[in-house]
């Protein structure tokens, strides 16, 4: 059965998903079109979902994990951390499927705030709807 007949399981992740989750952080770090910042946040997912912390939701296709999105939960506002998808399940709207989940698994919160920090992500986000509130400015220093 190929992807588009069967379907993704899409949940919030438990301290149970410690080892794909773990698994899951190996080939995301290793994966250069991952910004380099985000890499390794596999360890502070992990903790966090150790910890009993919501926020995390996960993607299983034939019992494998394949989609993350981290977000914290504050106040009124989730704000999502990071999203990653496995290559090979990319291009097939697991991404936004994801962003999707986080209104019907935490529901209640007025809205959901994303950072981009690629034009290829912007263009992910206001394809999903999002639209941009303000501009992040930078200063490299040497």
């Amino acid at each position: 059965m190929n992807t588009a007949q069967q379907q993704y399981v899409i949940r919030e992740a438990t301290p149970d998903d410690h080892g794909a989750i773990y698994d899951f952080s190996l080939i995301a770090s290793q994966d250069e079109t991952v910004p380099e910042f985000l890499r390794n946040a596999g360890e502070f997912i992990n903790k966090k979902v150790q910890e009993g912390r919501k926020g995390v939701v996960l993607a299983y296709y034939d019992q494998e994990l394949v989609g993350l999105i981290d977000a914290d939960l504050m106040d009124d506002e989730i704000h999502i951390l990071s999203i990653y998808v496995r290559i090979d399940h990319r291009r097939k709207g697991l991404a936004s499927k994801l962003v999707h989940s986080l209104n019907d698994l935490f529901p209640g919160y007025s809205k959901i705030c994303a950072t981009a920090v690629t034009d290829k992500g912007r263009k992910f986000w206001e394809a999903n709807g999002y639209v941009v509130t303000q501009w992040k400015l930078e200063k490299k220093l040497v």
